[in-house]
């Protein structure tokens, strides 16, 4: 078993994203454990997903998503001078 990986990013919320998850979480009850995921991932990898133009992104969570948990879209910016990662917006990704 490989051991696992350390956070090497600072995960930070903006308002408008806490406001949001806010909005999601009154129609999904396991939002909380989608938050714990999308900051375990970025704080990881941020690189890894869709970089939009310079140090900003976005991330649709089509994987973790289940009738518990919504699919998402993250908007994120990654300020690499610091090493964090913030997070900007969600919004629940209707196909």
């Amino acid at each position: 078993m490989k051991p696992e990986q350390k956070p090497q990013y600072k995960v930070i919320r903006t308002e408008d994203f806490i406001q949001n998850l806010h909005e999601i979480s009154k129609r999904y009850g396991r939002v909380t454990e989608l938050n714990n995921a999308i900051e375990w991932a970025l704080a990881r990898k941020p690189h890894k997903f869709n970089n939009i133009a310079n140090d900003f992104y976005f991330w649709i969570t089509g994987e973790l998503s289940n009738p518990a948990l919504p699919k998402v879209k993250i908007v994120y910016r990654i300020l690499e001078d610091s090493d964090t990662v913030m997070l900007l917006t969600i919004e629940e990704n209707v196909d």
